[in-house]
């Protein structure tokens, strides 16, 4: 009787909850798919996680509408709702439909995020919301916004027509009500308890004794909370795996950068600088059918063949590349608004500018980053148009620059395309590769049977970035600039069509994603092509020596000059929460956990291929993965 006054809606609402839950198991199970069932252990954790996570992402949306029940129960509102009595219930129902039907769409959100892009929702997926030009960096269509909006409203209606039945079904509502009973109740609970402390522990202790199946297979589910078992299975005797987990530092909250002070040649000349980088190039683009312009350039100038991006996506790749260090910095970086040393050498060196991106500088925040102490005035970044066309307007602008400078200042002149990331725009002239998917909808379109048509429509828009590219160079020949002039021309990142089964970046550190193409020509070096491993990091500690700074590298960089003969052989990959490291045989790719902990979570071939056996592999380049984890807090105070 106390619970029913308190709460009058109770019964009805456990009702209501059970069957949402029925529901939301269902939307969840796509991520059991996801899954690689090895073993006994592992279909056991995964039957215990998707029990217990899917009723954890319900219990806020029940405990608010309880909440709510009780709230309305209150005497202060007897007199509003003494003689309407509906309307009370009214707000109840509704706060559970809106509540239990935001929890349903951001499952579904979340496997479509997944499905598409291979990551959950998180931090990036915010900020992605959260930043001017982040959603419109996504290139959605009317289309496709239009049928977000009916998505959206599908799943709201699907739960009020669940209570709506379950209100006017008298019957079964009574039958739910009668086998709910409160020991019932207690004994689901219980059993959920059981379920959740037991998933925690079993995967406690495959994180401690390196068991990778589990350890993999708990980022099925969102925002899995892992347990460390360290100290208690020490206490039990259970023998860990040697160097795991490793303790690091994942991100500074100071910067120490760089190291010490630029020291600067008492007789160098400024160099001129043209650096274009664009967005999702992957290193087998470059080639004469798709990009000749380019491709002839790259025969004429030093082309690293075997190029890797310093982040998993944009804004991480971008910081690799102008600042030379782990990019796991970015945020700490981003706190503080610290530029890099090479825009501050360049600024103090009286360069002009003429800074364009065909996004946003906004999105990623190179306005707060590496362009942050750069006048407002030489930032470009025009937002209407396809990317094709903004692209074009850019080049436009560079051109123009090019041509009107102070020919007796320094310049340095940037751009970062944007026509290569998804949607892949450009215009009919440069659809050198056909069929390809004429409509770019997120929602509707099918990966395994568009990854083809998806990649040929990619292809099509490289074939644009090299008409683009082909414009600036023309323009440097033509004003007799090249003698005078570093060029860089370089791929943030890669981009995937399924060859690993991913779309896009940030997902996954395969070639696909990572390998990028990379040209660097410089006044009187002869042509050549290199083979040995390079990487983002390496170009501030390649192009600061040219511009007369006399500092070792590894004063403001965590890179290698790449003119030298030879490098360290491998390179550093950063992504949100991980870390990859590439070298000429193998990956390995590290977790980084916000507690510092970073442990082990693939060890695959070069070619992205599994390692038949990764703790020998791993025991042989110990010291080398032990020291580069260590360097995660070079520049952190």
């Amino acid at each position: 009787m106390a619970v029913k006054k308190l709460l009058p809606h109770f019964r009805t609402l456990v009702s209501y909850f059970l069957l949402s839950y029925a529901l939301l198991l269902i939307n969840a199970s796509p991520y059991l798919r996801d899954v690689e069932y090895v073993g006994a252990l592992v279909p056991l954790f995964m039957g215990m996680v998707y029990l217990t996570y899917c009723l954890a992402y319900l219990a806020p949306a029940f405990a608010l509408t309880l909440l709510a029940d009780a709230a309305l129960a209150l005497p202060l509102f007897d007199r509003l709702f003494r003689n309407r009595p509906s309307l009370r219930s009214g707000l109840v129902w509704a706060v559970a439909v809106l509540s239990v039907g935001l929890v349903q769409l951001l499952i579904f959100l979340d496997r479509f995020i997944v499905g598409i892009w291979g990551f959950h929702l998180n931090g990036f997926v915010w900020n992605l919301v959260t930043t001017p030009g982040g959603i419109s960096s996504l290139g959605l269509t009317a289309g496709a916004l239009a049928s977000s909006v009916l998505l959206i409203a599908l799943f709201f209606a699907v739960q009020a027509a669940l209570l709506v039945a379950l209100l006017k079904w008298g019957r079964g509502r009574s039958f739910l009500e009668k086998v709910i009973t409160r020991r019932v109740g207690l004994s689901l609970v219980a059993l959920a308890l059981l379920a959740a402390i037991s998933q925690s522990l079993l995967f406690g202790f495959s994180r401690h004794c390196g068991y990778g199946p589990i350890v993999m297979t708990a980022d099925a589910f969102p925002f899995y909370q892992p347990l460390s078992c360290n100290k208690m299975a020490a206490a039990l005797g259970v023998k860990g795996i040697n160097a795991r987990p490793i303790k690091l530092k994942a991100d500074s909250s100071h910067i120490k950068y760089p190291q010490a002070p630029l020291t600067l040649a008492p007789e160098r000349k400024p160099c001129n600088i043209v650096w274009m980088v664009s967005e999702s190039w992957r290193w087998d683009m470059l080639a004469p059918e798709i990009m000749p312009a380019t491709w002839a350039f790259a025969h004429k100038a030093i082309w690293f063949k075997q190029h890797y991006t310093g982040g998993t996506r944009t804004a991480r790749a971008l910081f690799s590349m102008f600042y030379g260090i782990f990019s796991n910095y970015w945020s700490p970086f981003l706190r503080e608004q610290r530029g890099p040393a090479i825009m501050d050498l360049l600024l103090q060196d009286g360069y002009q500018m003429s800074l364009h991106d065909g996004a946003k500088f906004s999105y990623p925040e190179l306005d707060q980053t590496v362009f942050s102490k750069a006048p407002r005035d030489v930032m470009f970044d025009f937002g209407d148009g396809p990317s094709w066309q903004r692209d074009r307007k850019h080049t436009d602008e560079i051109v123009d620059f090019l041509r009107q400078r102070d020919p007796a200042r320094p310049f340095f002149a940037f751009m970062f395309f944007d026509s290569p990331h998804a949607r892949y725009d450009f215009p009919p002239e440069n659809a050198i590769r056909k069929p390809y998917l004429e409509n770019v909808n997120y929602l509707t379109m099918n990966l395994k049977q568009d990854a083809t048509l998806l990649r040929n429509r990619y292809i099509n828009s490289c074939n644009h970035l090299d008409s683009q590219i082909a414009r600036v160079l023309n323009c440097l020949e033509e004003q007799k600039l090249l003698d005078s002039t570093i060029v860089i021309i370089v791929g943030d990142h890669g981009e995937e069509f399924m060859e690993k089964g991913h779309w896009g970046h940030g997902s996954a550190y395969s070639d696909e994603q990572t390998h990028t193409p990379m040209i660097l020509w410089v006044p009187g070096q002869p042509a050549r092509e290199v083979q040995r491993l390079t990487s983002h990091l390496d170009i501030p500690a390649t192009l600061l020596p040219l511009l007369g700074v006399t500092n070792p590298a590894s004063d403001y960089s965590q890179g290698t000059d790449m003119l030298a003969d030879q490098g360290p052989g491998y390179c550093v990959i950063c992504g949100g929460g991980n870390l990859g490291y590439v070298d000429g045989d193998c990956k390995v790719v590290f977790t980084l956990q916000a507690s510092g902990v970073g442990f082990v979570q693939q060890v695959m071939t070069r070619d992205d291929k599994k390692v038949p056996n990764p703790a020998e592999f791993l025991r042989s380049r110990q010291e080398r993965i032990l020291g580069i984890l260590g360097d995660l807090k070079t520049f952190g105070k």
